[in-house]
């Protein structure tokens, strides 16, 4: 745990309306859910909700208008539920700099921005991450969304009988279901960018802060490279020099609240996909390590599609989720996210 979880500046009594650690026993537990499940494709969702096989039953579609965003995400039994930019206002808003649109985006998309929302009330809890880039001369066109929610409905979200929702999605015309990207058949790829999530982790008896509950979101470094001759995919989550970061929500056992900020983690995340003719993969051929703090047991899952537009006949990008669970000695956790890796020339 880092220090600043100590220093009494820090400290919330009460849960305030950015606080994903409204009820993290709960959250956590979809998280791990949606951490391991199968992906639905359409677009790329990655949820807690889950057939008897372990696939995710949600499906997260984005619409941009050049101005806002909506996401309607629709479950199994046909229903569905919205939420977006334009009637919500948003904690965190800003656009994305130039250097962070890049490591996200495809090649021509020049602008984006990222908001952060959550509301709660007596019966219900909301709260999302939701990004967009665009091409500023075709935003409607030419664009991607991504992000994550957590949702409760119906109970006293701070209730421990309350049920949550999780998930993670990425959309867009260029990894749209019915028109797939036609792949190389020959040649190799490198692909670069970011992969984000929101993650639950949980310290147990035998470490100094036993019963302290991590609720947040992390950013990392991402990198594939692509054997188009082989259809297979490597990929890794902070494997170079630079170390994943996270932020979020502490809650100690007596049920006080400490904000955490740009704290370096000594994760690492490693998958191996085949890539389908369609241009989508999954895989839960994944692993995990950490060189600071072993870990005992652990799985996961990378899905995601290429791109269906070209630069010189090779996919412009590969965007998708990925998720996680893992147990230490003294602490277990999960995860669940997006990422975007642009085509590196």
């Amino acid at each position: 745990m880092p220090e600043e979880y100590s220093d009494a500046a820090n400290e919330i009594s009460t849960p305030e309306g950015n606080n994903l650690g409204i009820n993290p026993d709960n959250t956590g537990t979809e998280i791990g859910r949606a951490a391991t499940a199968e992906a639905k494709f359409g677009s790329v969702t990655q949820s807690s909700n889950i057939d008897a096989d372990g696939i995710t039953t949600d499906s997260a579609t984005g619409t941009f208008d050049g101005e806002h965003i909506l996401i309607t995400v629709t479950q199994a039994d046909g229903t569905s539920f919205e939420y977006g930019t334009e009637n919500n206002t948003p904690y965190i808003h800003g656009p994305f700099a130039a250097a962070d649109l890049d490591r996200w985006a495809p090649a021509t998309h020049d602008q984006g921005q990222r908001f952060y929302h959550a509301r709660s009330s007596e019966d219900s809890y909301h709260a999302d991450y939701i990004a967009v880039s665009s091409d500023s001369a075709d935003p409607t066109a030419d664009y991607l969304t991504w992000g994550y929610w957590i949702r409760s409905e119906g109970d006293d979200p701070h209730f421990s009988g309350a049920e949550f929702e999780v998930g993670a999605f990425v959309d867009g015309p260029e990894i749209a279901d019915d028109n797939p990207p036609t792949l190389p058949s020959t040649g190799e790829a490198t692909y670069a960018g970011e992969a984000q999530w929101v993650f639950h982790h949980e310290y147990l008896e035998g470490d100094q802060y036993a019963g302290v509950v991590e609720i947040g979101q992390g950013v990392g470094d991402m990198t594939a490279t692509v054997d188009f001759a082989n259809s297979s995919l490597s990929a890794c989550i902070s494997c170079g020099d630079t170390k994943s970061r996270v932020y979020g929500n502490a809650v100690s056992p007596d049920g006080s609240f400490y904000f955490f900020s740009d704290i370096e983690t000594d994760y690492q995340f490693e998958a191996t996909a085949t890539i389908n003719p369609d241009g989508s993969f999954q895989t839960f051929e994944v692993t995990l390590s950490n060189s600071e703090n072993p870990i005992l047991t652990q799985e996961g899952s990378l899905a995601g599609r290429f791109s269906n537009i070209l630069i010189d006949g090779v996919p412009r990008a590969i965007l998708g989720t990925h998720g996680g669970v893992y147990t230490h000695e003294t602490a277990f956790g999960s995860w669940v996210g997006t990422f975007g890796l642009p085509l590196q020339q």
